[in-house]
């Protein structure tokens, strides 16, 4: 909590340099800090806030990055605002307990949402650091949550946890809804997600459409998993089963070619080899 300053009706400092600022009568304080001596300037309304040299406590917290510091440059993910009834911060962990919710964007400008009983954030929060890619190492919410990807992607369970690079959830059961063009849900107690290179997979599950009628399509499977192909990822379904209706098919295996450069510059499934595509049946390495 270096340089830390604020406004309320009661301010204490002891020798040891702990500090404590309150308000009374329903109203809140104000304070405005970094992360160590040179990192994340953010700006804090509480109804009290608890400090030192390493941590920072309050309740009924609202913080995120100070407006007064300027725009973050365009393209760094970062995490934007916090809101929970308690909050605990040091070098090593960011704790909400309570009615938690984070807001933040991607690398690629998008906007994110968490929302959970408790939210966790552990990674390097000293001196330089900014709540970004390179500081936040994990990212754990429990006790219930909601997580949405701008307008392409949802998730409801019990838990999530990630970083960067991949994401699990579960729940009873987890709920993954990919909504981007027609969009579909994914339930299963648990799914694994990799956004970079849509590496898919989970326990036995069910797909549907999103917001699908009485009457639409179901697939049941007994497992989900992914495999790299050279540009390509190949998301595969064990012993599925298709209805639709009065309709039903089933299969050992089924395929599925994600096109993962397109993934990535659209933000959204690209299936690139259809039945009616190449054969899918290789007898010959590649």
């Amino acid at each position: 909590a270096a340089g830390l300053r604020g406004s309320g009706d009661k301010f204490t400092l002891d020798r040891r340099r702990h500090g404590r600022l309150e308000s009374f009568d329903g109203r809140t304080v104000d304070a405005r800090g970094t992360l160590g001596e040179r990192g994340q300037p953010y700006a804090m309304r509480a109804t009290w806030i608890d400090f030192d040299e390493t941590h920072v406590e309050a309740a009924n917290v609202v913080v995120g990055i100070d407006p007064e510091a300027g725009a973050l440059p365009a393209g760094t993910p970062a995490v934007l605002e916090l809101s929970t009834q308690h909050f605990h911060a040091n070098e090593r962990e960011i704790v909400l307990d309570g009615k938690a919710h984070a807001t933040g964007r991607t690398g690629q400008g998008e906007g994110w949402e968490i929302d959970s009983g408790t939210l966790r954030i552990t990674g390097d929060f000293q001196r330089d650091a900014k709540l970004d890619r390179k500081a936040i190492a994990w990212i754990e919410a429990t006790g219930g949550f909601t997580a949405t990807l701008q307008d392409r992607a949802r998730a409801i369970g019990d838990t999530l946890r990630g970083n960067a690079d991949t994401t699990r959830i579960e729940g009873s059961p987890a709920r993954l809804e990919l909504v981007a063009r027609a969009g579909a849900v994914l339930e299963s107690s648990w799914i694994q997600y990799d956004a970079e290179n849509l590496l898919l997979s989970s326990d036995k599950g069910k797909l549907t459409p999103v917001g699908g009628a009485a009457d639409s399509w179901s697939v049941t499977y007994e497992s989900l998993q992914p495999f790299a192909r050279g540009e390509s990822t190949i998301l595969v379904l064990r012993n599925p089963r298709f209805r639709q209706g009065e309709k039903e098919m089933r299969a050992l295996w089924a395929l599925f070619w994600v096109d993962r450069d397109e993934w990535r510059k659209r933000g959204e499934k690209v299936m690139r080899e259809k039945a009616q595509g190449p054969e899918l049946r290789v007898t010959v390495p590649d």
